[in-house]
């Protein structure tokens, strides 16, 4: 899909060629991966969407230069949770997920979970 793609063009442009790696999200700013994922959810593409947030969430922090705690992560997962699972009927999952998640407040969490 388009989203895909832009995906796919985003980690390459992103993962430093000088460390010869296979292209990874771990260098995928937060504001580009939203972009994607907003994106997603507009055209009806949410396993894409999914697909992109869990990739970054399970790469998240391996390099100190990337900012990927604080308001970043909140953000991200604010989409995430608030707009790309429930909309695949994920809200057990929400739950789940929201329950180990240790970064967040539990008045965040508690506002994941009302809205």
């Amino acid at each position: 899909s388009f989203i895909s793609t832009l995906y796919a063009r985003s980690l390459t442009l992103f993962t430093p060629s000088s460390l010869y790696r296979k292209p990874s999200s771990a260098f995928l700013p937060h504001q580009v991966l939203i972009t994607l994922v907003a994106s997603s959810i507009k055209i009806d593409c949410l396993s894409v969407g999914r697909e992109m947030t869990e990739d970054w969430l399970s790469k998240r922090g391996q390099y100190d230069f990337v900012p990927s705690t604080g308001e970043p992560y909140h953000r991200v997962l604010e989409l995430y949770c608030l707009h790309v699972l429930p909309r695949l009927g994920e809200w057990e999952y929400v739950k789940e997920f929201l329950s180990y998640e240790n970064e967040l407040s539990s008045d965040e969490k508690r506002v994941s979970l009302i809205s």
